[in-house]
């Protein structure tokens, strides 16, 4: 009898994020120097390191997002900080489709893959896999619109939130991340 082996535990993982929600994100709707001030924060949690990778190089606040397709609901659940090869491999699918439109190189596209490689410590096979695991979801998830749910980072409550701390200048409450 053949036996399956059991999935790798992934590090860096790609966000099958419904396409009726692409494009959408928390810095649209915030005021440039509140996301700017949340960035920071975000920053200093993670000691300007990758969350995954631990590289210091060209790193990105990423937003975490639950998806439940039960309800058909995605909710902002945090942020993350992201090295720029962990954030191309979280949103791959977009990162695709710049290398077809010849916005990345192939050389560079190949090194986000043997990053992915590395970063896991898989091998081909399972990355591939996992692409095809996170377009099922994404193909399933496109037949329907997801509620966005911003959850306790609704950007009028970030925005107030942000004005309560500027009166009170008291370098003990944060934004977002704490």
């Amino acid at each position: 009898m053949l036996r399956r082996k059991k999935k790798p535990e992934l590090s860096i993982t790609i966000d099958p994020i419904p396409s009726c929600n692409w494009y959408i994100n928390l810095r649209k709707y915030l005021p440039i120097y509140i996301w700017k001030d949340i960035r920071k924060e975000v920053l200093e949690y993670f000691n300007y390191k990758c969350a995954v990778c631990g590289s210091t190089l060209k790193v990105e606040c990423h937003e975490e997002w639950n998806i439940s397709d039960r309800f058909r609901v995605q909710t902002l659940v945090g942020f993350i900080l992201l090295c720029k090869r962990c954030h191309e491999l979280k949103h791959w699918f977009r990162t695709v489709n710049e290398e077809k439109k010849g916005k990345i190189s192939t050389k560079y596209y190949n090194s986000l893959i043997q990053h992915f490689l590395d970063v896991n410590e898989v091998d081909i096979l399972v990355f591939h896999e996992h692409v095809e695991d996170s377009k099922r979801k994404v193909y399933i998830r496109k037949k329907y619109n997801y509620i966005l749910s911003w959850g306790k980072f609704c950007p009028v409550k970030i925005e107030e939130r942000w004005k309560k701390v500027q009166r009170e200048k008291d370098p003990k409450q944060f934004l977002v991340v704490r």
